[in-house]
């Protein structure tokens, strides 16, 4: 699964802690030990697949508005996985199709 959807080692780690709880993206940079920004752009790329939202919280003194993480249910991320596993066998049969097409 972790090569077909093209899913990183930290990624998974990710889906793990969220599954545990919702978290910050600060939260899980200390967790992974990763930076920041790095942890953000494994956070859109898991909310593109439908794996995990994310829900806006407001202001605390020390903060301004905040993002909080989570795991899609599990009927919900079957779907996404469903979803994302019929593109690429989309993009398999177009590559295939022209690779062994007579136009080359």
């Amino acid at each position: 699964m972790k090569r077909l959807l093209n899913i990183s080692g930290s990624e998974i780690k990710i889906l793990h802690l969220l599954k545990k709880s919702p978290m910050t993206s600060k939260e899980l940079s200390k967790a992974l030990k990763k930076n920041i920004s790095t942890v953000n752009r494994y956070l859109n790329k898991l909310i593109d697949y439908g794996f995990v939202y994310k829900s806006s919280r407001c202001c605390t003194p020390k903060r301004g508005r905040y993002f909080v993480y989570y795991l899609q249910d599990e009927h919900t991320l079957m779907e996404a996985v469903n979803k994302n596993v019929e593109e690429i066998q989309k993009n398999a049969r177009k590559f295939f199709d022209k690779l062994f097409s007579k136009e080359i």
